[in-house]
This record gives structure tokens, sequence and C-alpha cells, in this order.
């Protein structure tokens, strides 16, 4: 089931630091193989990356814990156009080093599934 962005990254006071990266398709010939969120998220949910992830259709919330408390939270989403990539991190205040960690343990997961499920799908990454 699809979930509301809202329902998944509620307003949290106590999560101070934000970053994200969005994976977008070069040229709009280019695109992502059909499946390759979903063969994504499985990687993820099977080789349990030291995280923990909530999977619905064309997102996921991943939380990076420590002691059972929520560290870092992400978001990961496909845009309606199915031709980019969204992931964002949020922390606590203190947390930027943690949070940067975060975000590029997401990013070489899709980058590890992209190359092997997305061959010759030229993107390029924002910040």
């Amino acid at each position: 089931p699809e979930k509301d962005r809202q329902e998944l990254w509620l307003v949290d006071p106590e999560m101070e630091i934000h970053m994200g990266r969005r994976v977008k398709c070069q040229h709009e010939t280019d695109m992502f193989t059909p499946g390759l969120f979903a063969f994504f998220q499985s990687h993820v949910v099977v080789k349990k990356i030291d995280l923990k992830a909530n999977v619905f259709k064309g997102q996921m919330k991943v939380l990076k814990e420590h002691e059972g408390n929520v560290i870092t939270e992400g978001l990961v989403e496909v845009s309606s156009c199915e031709r980019a990539i969204d992931v964002v991190v949020r922390g606590a205040a203190g947390s930027k080093q943690q949070c940067l960690a975060f975000l590029n343990t997401i990013m070489d997961a899709l980058a590890k599934v992209m190359s092997k499920k997305s061959q010759g799908t030229r993107v390029d990454k924002y910040l």
C-alpha cells in the first residue's frame, strides 16, 4: 500500500539535522529498469544493512537505531514520473556525521542495486 508522505515523515522538533540526495535519469529517454525500487527495497530488507525498514509501494522509511533509540531516520521515494529517487535523512542536533553516514549507506545500497538491475541508465546525483 502507498502511504501519504505526511504519515511517514511526521514533523519532529527533536530532529534538527536534515539532508538528502536525488538520483535522477539524465535524459528524457533514460529510465530505470521496471521494478528497480522493489529490488532496492528487497536488498535493504534481506541484507539488513544495519537498519530497520518499513516498505511501502514506491516508498521506504528506514531507521538507524542504537540500544532501541532512533538515532537517524530516512525516507526513500520514487518520484511520480518514476525517473528519480529521492533520499532524505534526519537526526537530532549534533548528529550531522551520523546523518551523513546514514545517507551514504543508503546511497551506496542504491548504487549497488542500480549497477546490477539498471545497467546503462545514466543518472545525475543532486544534493
